[in-house]
């Protein structure tokens, strides 16, 4: 359900569906009022590349959405690989900033015209999420074209890569455990 709850949400004026789009409004905020999931509010605060509105949806756990989705094994580097892993960063994220308290909104940001960063904490830390075990400025385009209007203070990529790197502009490239222990440490915002 909360795949086509999602899905009805991006394509206005929600097709085939069968209900009006304030029924599935209601419906997500069911879900979140019942802790069954979390809307991740899309980055508003560009004017270059017009964003869109639409907020993101996620389950409280990562098993739970690949029992849902009907995929109990997940193979590494695959497409649903990398949307477990990019779940798994959110609720990891999430949880850093609702357990320390801190005042940093957690969103994404997404262009009309396609272009992607996965999270933003803040208006300071751009972060993309990618199954790939060796990623190149291709897979984070989105960080770029995002700095183009945003002045980001880090901007992260957490990858399938065996070790820590930086790109010529600057871009931390990590391993995802690499990236959570920094998260607990308490580094992540320094």
């Amino acid at each position: 359900m909360s795949a086509r709850l999602q899905a009805a949400l991006r394509r206005p004026p929600f097709e085939g569906l069968g209900f009006p789009p304030r029924t599935v409004r209601e419906h997500y905020q069911i879900l979140e009022d019942t802790l069954v999931g979390h809307q991740l509010p899309a980055y508003q605060k560009t004017s270059k590349r017009k964003p869109v509105a639409t907020a993101k949806f996620y389950l409280f756990d990562v098993g739970v959405a690949n029992t849902l989705k009907h995929t109990p094994v997940i193979e590494a580097g695959s497409d649903a690989y990398g949307r477990a892993l990019e779940h798994l960063v959110f609720l990891e994220l999430r949880s850093f900033l609702d357990y320390h308290r801190l005042d940093h909104e957690l969103t994404y940001w997404r262009s009309r015209s396609q272009f992607e960063v996965d999270f933003l904490v803040g208006d300071d830390i751009g972060i993309e999420v990618k199954s790939k075990s060796r990623v190149s400025p291709r897979d984070y385009k989105g960080l770029s074209a995002l700095t183009e209007e945003v002045r980001l203070k880090r901007k992260i990529v957490i990858c399938g890569e065996k070790m820590r790197r930086r790109d010529d502009d600057g871009t931390e490239i990590m391993p995802a455990t690499r990236f959570f222990e920094e998260l607990w440490s308490g580094r992540f915002l320094d």
